[in-house]
This record gives structure tokens, C-alpha cells and sequence, in this order.
């Protein structure tokens, strides 16, 4: 199934109907009860860490896989409200990301994907952003980053965009922010050495990796 040119509606309405209420630390509280979540993460042990996560939030209906492969064939069958997709050698997330939105298989090309790895240098973020991502989630993880992501899933409605090679949610977010104290725009390499990544959006000069809060910045629009 594969949706036409230009903007289109997000649809993930078992995300967007769910119950919300004030909760603590700035977040909502939500019902999630009734989510379909599919993991896919290579690491047994980390699995394991994500799913007991997932049921503290009372998300009971939780299929797992270790492979792409194995993920996508699950994802074909499963009904997945939302993804959280491992990135990390030995298991490509963005491979599995692409499939499902430009897939002529893909059951649903507008569910929500996470992708959840330690690859955090800028031009990480960009690639998964340019696949298709939803949001974006750096190890090492924890329940409220984990949390955090599923809040700002269900209340960030973005529009599809289909245009060139790209079908996914709208990339457009806060490119310009300044990422961490020692980060420049521009050619200085004076405070120590970095890699150049050039985008669209712009050159910059940055450390080898950026922190959570560097993250956020970035993709928060």
C-alpha cells in the first residue's frame, strides 16, 4: 500500500483516542492499555529491559523480534499502533524504516516509528529523520525517556509528505538550534577536534556525539 504524492493525514488512531490526564513531571498520563507495540531490538537482554518497561505502563499486547526481517514479517500480520525499532550493527532500523513506509507490502506506511540507538552524532539524527522516523531515542534508555517518546507521539501530529524518494512524517523542525556548549556554527575548529557534517539545513562543526538534550533540541519543533 503505497499513499499518494503530498501531504496526508498521520493516522494512528489508537494513539490520538486514548484517555490523557495531567500528570507528573510535565508529562500526561495516558491509558495505553490497549496499544499494540512492536519491538525490534538484537540484544536479548535489552529486550527484555524494554518489554518489562512497556508492561509498567500496563502495554500488555507487546510482539518482539531480534532481526529486521523477523520484525517485518511480524509487522505484515500485527496490527502496530506504534514501532520502536533498534539501529545498531548488526540490526538496521532504517532498513526496517524504509520498508514499512515505501514497502508495496507495508500494512500501514503512517505507523508511528521510534528509533531507538547509541548512533547520536548529527548526522545520525538526519538519517533517521530522512527514512521516515517519528522520533528519535538515544541510548542508554529509561522508563521516563521511553514514556516521553510515546507522549510526544500521541500529542505531535505531523502530516505525511511525499516527495522525491521521501514518504514519512513532515521533517521540518528546529535545524538552527545550538547543540551543546561547545558546539559552533561554522569552520572553528578552536575547542578541540571535531567532524564536519554537512545537510541542508546547514554546516556545523560538532562533537562526536550529542547528549539527550542536544537531541531533543533538535527535533523538538
Amino acid at each position: 500500500m503505497i499513499p499518494p504524492k503530498g501531504p496526508v493525514p498521520g493516522r494512528h488512531p489508537a494513539l490520538i483516542q486514548m484517555f490523557a490526564e495531567k500528570g507528573n513531571r510535565g508529562l500526561k498520563s495516558y491509558n495505553l492499555q490497549k496499544l499494540n507495540v512492536l519491538l525490534i531490538e538484537k540484544n536479548d537482554f535489552m529486550r527484555g529491559i524494554m518489554r518489562e518497561i512497556l508492561r509498567k505502563f500496563y502495554i500488555r499486547n507487546v510482539q518482539d523480534a531480534d532481526t529486521p526481517a523477523t520484525g517485518y514479517t511480524i509487522f505484515r500480520k500485527f496490527p502496530a499502533d506504534l514501532i520502536l525499532a533498534d539501529w545498531v550493527p548488526g540490526l538496521d532500523g532504517l532498513k526496517f524504516l524504509k520498508k514499512a513506509r515505501n514497502g508495496s507490502d507495508s500494512p500501514n506506511p503512517f505507523v508511528p516509528i521510534i528509533v531507538v540507538t547509541a548512533n547520536t552524532e548529527l548526522h545520525h539524527v538526519y538519517a533517521a529523520l530522512d527514512a521516515g522516523m517519528h522520533d528519535f531515542l538515544a541510548k542508554p534508555i529509561s522508563a521516563t525517556l521511553i514514556y516521553s517518546r510515546i507522549c510526544r507521539v500521541i500529542e505531535g501530529h505531523r502530516d505525511f509528505i511525499r516527495t522525491g524518494n521521501f514518504f514519512g512524517p513532515d521533517r521540518r523542525r528546529r535545524h538552527n538550534a545550538p547543540l551543546g556548549p561547545k558546539s559552533r556554527r561554522g569552520p572553528n575548529k578552536a575547542d578541540g577536534e571535531r567532524r564536519r557534517s554537512d545537510h541542508g539545513a546547514g554546516q556545523y562543526w560538532i562533537d562526536p556525539a550529542l547528549t539527550e538534550e542536544d537531541v531533543q533540541r533538535l527535533l523538538i519543533g
